[in-house]
């Protein structure tokens, strides 16, 4: 998805391992290399849903979001909800 970062669309087996509700839609992250420049901001568990305002569900639409500069990424955080995210 990013330098460093591996994530995979959000599949009933996936919501269910980070609790998840059934009607999300998005990537979860499932790693983040120690030296990724993301390591510390992003975690594996963590739902990417938005990428510069547009929804996400598959690894190949997330990268055509990303620009080069900032994006703004809407990130499901398991127990905490919603939260924004400038990359």
């Amino acid at each position: 998805l990013l330098p460093g970062v591996k994530a995979k669309p959000l599949d009933d087996e996936a919501r269910r391992a980070v609790g998840a509700r059934r009607d999300l839609e998005g990537l979860v992250i499932t790693e983040v290399a120690p030296d990724s420049p993301y390591a510390g901001r992003l975690g594996p568990g963590m739902i990417v849903v938005e990428i510069n305002q547009q929804p996400v569900s598959d690894l190949a639409g997330a990268r055509s979001l990303i620009k080069p500069g900032r994006n703004l990424l809407i990130l499901f955080l398991p127990g905490r909800g919603f939260s924004p995210l400038a990359i």
